[in-house]
């Protein structure tokens, strides 16, 4: 074998590996009344209960897969502890934050329930847009909300491009004042797309409705609804 491919060869194993051993993103889980959180890692997890010890419980425990949630099982000082992680949206009681998972922590004779994993996730990907202030998109036109795991908000505003950066509160969503291309359109786009960036700008949560729609809201009462592309 050439020096070429054996060095080749090697960069390739090393690639792999680092792959293999990449770790998972520490799952962050919290409650309310009473406050509590939750950190699970691959080496791991760490809960605490406002006003008392926080518990540490590794390595992290055995878990199996029940009716789509992941349920694990572990013992802190003699009291039985149950993580119970189901993929179902969940929307914080105090925030109003909207995370992917629902969680319920059982340590001893306490039943705790709360919300999980990256709100992010809830947003990430490609949204059409079906109305904006309550007013359907006009004919011909094709609004586009795209968020990316990347920090970053860009599509279709009705005439032109758009991108701009988003961030994730505890307590909301804010957007960047938009960038967009300079193309001219009919005045109907155009006046649409105004609308559409002022709201955007504007953001200061959002929520998903009970058919899967987004919702983005400013403090003015403005929004946009959308659903999954």
């Amino acid at each position: 074998m050439s020096l070429w491919k054996s060095a080749g060869a090697a960069l390739a194993g090393l690639v792999l590996a680092t792959v293999a051993v990449a770790a998972t993103p520490e799952f962050v889980a919290r409650g309310n009344e009473p406050g509590w959180i939750l950190r699970k890692n691959d080496t791991g997890l760490t809960f605490q209960q406002m006003g008392e010890s926080e518990v540490t419980i590794a390595p992290l425990p055995h878990s199996r897969r029940v009716r789509g949630s992941r349920i694990y099982w572990a013992k802190v000082d003699g009291e039985p502890f149950r993580l119970t992680i189901s993929p179902w949206r969940c929307v914080d009681t105090m925030s109003g934050m909207t995370y992917p998972s629902t969680v319920a922590v059982r340590l001893g004779k306490a039943k705790l329930a709360g919300c999980g994993g990256d709100p992010a996730k809830v947003l990430q990907g490609a949204w059409a847009v079906t109305a904006i202030n309550g007013k359907p998109v006009a004919a011909g036109t094709r609004p586009t909300i795209e968020f990316g795991a990347d920090g970053l908000v860009s599509g279709n505003a009705s005439c032109n491009r758009y991108f701009a950066n988003f961030n994730l509160t505890g307590e909301g969503l804010a957007i960047d004042k938009p960038g967009a291309s300079r193309m001219m359109c009919e005045a109907p786009a155009m006046d649409q797309e105004a609308a559409l960036l002022k709201v955007l700008a504007a953001t200061s949560r959002f929520e998903i409705g009970k058919k899967g729609e987004l919702v983005l809201h400013s403090g003015a009462s403005d929004t946009i609804t959308a659903r999954r592309k």
